[in-house]
């Protein structure tokens, strides 16, 4: 290692989970970005090298030594990446499950790019390891490559010196605690990979600007939002799908993005907390009460202290190190995630091309549903990742919203 690399911390709570964890499952972040224009090849290495600059979290490569738990260091001569320029004839689903399959395994090469350039359009797929980056972070990721794509100059993105932990007042602590029984054989054999017997299914689906008005006019008149709506319709699309669904209770989760309750709108890094709630299609809840439901277990759980608890629990049970497979034991048994971005922030108009659209992808537990959306010039793209995916799931989602959003 070279003496201008400097330590800048050990893992949070959160961070330590997805990269301890990755050995046993991919933890990929992917996002598709759909331009309108071509961008040239020529540009995306320049691109690239201009967002290495200036975000602090693509400079990083993690360590581990000893019984200390690993950290961040910061290189100031990064391995850059390469753009992969996709050729004519690939489809971009397939793509898609890939980069979602593929753990990053090297310490210095933290996040991939893909470029597929047709018909006047460019498609751009930010894959990133969940460990330095949650879905909102990859959008500004996102939006700094097309600045720089577009012969500008991306802002300087600050953070990455502290963890969501810190913020919320968590101390960081550098070493393991010992414990008596010897677990290194133990953990050479969890950390093999899974090997899934299924294979891993993408679902589409989109909502046009009208649609999505219609559905958050309405939510909003029946007292919730856009994601309390969304989630109420996957529970009851599943409940009418599944068996299961429609006769035992089903456990949902929606991570919340933390960055403007501790007062840092625009950091890089990972800044999430979970909002969990259960659903029993056998109450026969209406409609709206469901996604009143979830608007408000997402009050009560969004607060620091909430934030400050997780994180004291993942510190308790992880003041050990642990094998990727114990790690993935720490995870709540929930059958649905719903990851909203919401309205993205993110700028839309270029020089020479525009952003249509984004499409977030993440795999949480492999035999759940794990729905993510993004709202972009009223576009809403969702996707559904799963090993053990229910048939037209956001299909019979999208049909329930629209219901709803056309009652009187």
């Amino acid at each position: 290692m070279q003496n201008n690399n400097a330590v800048l911390r050990p893992l949070g709570g959160l961070e330590e989970f997805f990269h301890l964890s990755k050995a046993a499952r991919s933890h990929t972040v992917v996002v598709a970005a759909q331009l309108d224009g071509e961008v040239p090849k020529s540009r995306w290495a320049t691109a690239i090298r201009e967002v290495t600059k200036t975000n602090p979290a693509l400079r990083t490569e993690i360590q581990k030594e000893g019984s200390r738990r690993p950290y961040f260091r910061l290189s100031n001569e990064p391995n850059e990446i390469e753009a992969r320029i996709l050729p004519d004839d690939t489809d971009l689903t397939s793509f898609i499950k890939d980069e979602l399959e593929t753990p990053f395994v090297d310490i210095n090469r933290l996040w991939r790019l893909a470029v597929f350039i047709h018909e006047g359009k460019t498609d751009v797929i930010v894959s990133v390891d969940h460990t330095i980056l949650d879905g909102l972070g990859v959008s500004m990721l996102i939006e700094d490559l097309l600045t720089a794509a577009s012969g500008e100059t991306p802002r300087t993105r600050p953070g990455f010196i502290h963890s969501h932990d810190e913020y919320v007042g968590i101390s960081p602590n550098d070493d393991y605690m010992s414990r008596d029984e010897d677990v290194t054989e133990a953990q050479s054999a969890m950390n093999s990979r899974i090997s899934h017997a299924a294979e891993l299914s993408v679902e589409h689906a989109t909502l046009e600007p009208s649609d999505v008005s219609a559905i958050s006019a309405r939510a909003k008149a029946n007292g919730t939002t856009v994601h309390g709506a969304l989630t109420a319709a996957l529970l009851v699309a599943g409940a009418t799908l599944s068996a299961q669904w429609k006769s035992e209770p089903v456990n949902y989760v929606s991570p919340v993005d933390n960055r403007s309750l501790v007062h840092v709108p625009d950091y890089f890094g990972l800044f999430i907390t979970f909002a969990l709630g259960q659903f029993d299609a056998s109450a026969g809840k209406h409609f709206w009460d469901i996604a009143r439901q979830v608007r408000e277990e997402i009050i009560i759980q969004r607060t620091l202290e909430q934030a400050s608890g997780m994180f004291e629990h993942l510190r308790e049970v992880m003041k050990f190190e642990v094998a990727s497979q114990e790690c993935l034991a720490l995870l709540p048994p929930w059958d649905l995630m719903v990851t909203n971005y919401g309205i993205v922030p993110i700028r839309t108009n270029y020089t020479s091309f525009t952003l249509k659209m984004l499409t977030p992808h993440v795999i949480s537990r492999p035999y759940g549903q794990t729905v993510s959306a993004a709202t972009v010039n009223g576009v809403l793209r969702l996707s559904n990742v799963s090993y053990a995916p229910i048939p037209s799931l956001l299909s019979l989602t999208k049909s329930v919203l629209l219901t709803h959003a056309a009652e009187n």
